[in-house]
């Protein structure tokens, strides 16, 4: 018969061995392939802000295109891992 605690060893390491391994390849492999290539870091550009430039006239063009609309209470994601809204009721009058 197996024995329940080496089988959970055996498990433990191999998950270990696992995140190592994914860990090693994405980040330590890529600086190094970045220094035998011989490539630069990506540029940085620090006066993009997604929501200005993005969500903020998402919303103004929905305002303007449908001026009566109600949401309602979301129901929230019930995990702690991730918070989100599952679900949002919302009614509005399409536009003729």
């Amino acid at each position: 018969m197996i024995d329940a605690v080496r089988v959970g060893t055996a498990l433990w390491v191999l998950g270990r061995a696992l995140a190592m391994v994914v860990f090693v390849n994405r980040y330590l492999g890529g600086v190094v392939m970045r220094f035998l290539r011989r490539a630069s870091w990506d540029a940085t550009v620090d006066d993009y802000l997604p929501a200005v430039t993005v969500v903020i006239p998402l919303f103004n063009e929905l305002l303007t295109r449908i001026p009566d609309f109600e949401a309602g209470d979301p129901d929230l994601l019930g995990t702690n891992f991730m918070r989100g809204v599952k679900r949002m009721p919302f009614r509005f009058t399409p536009e003729k």
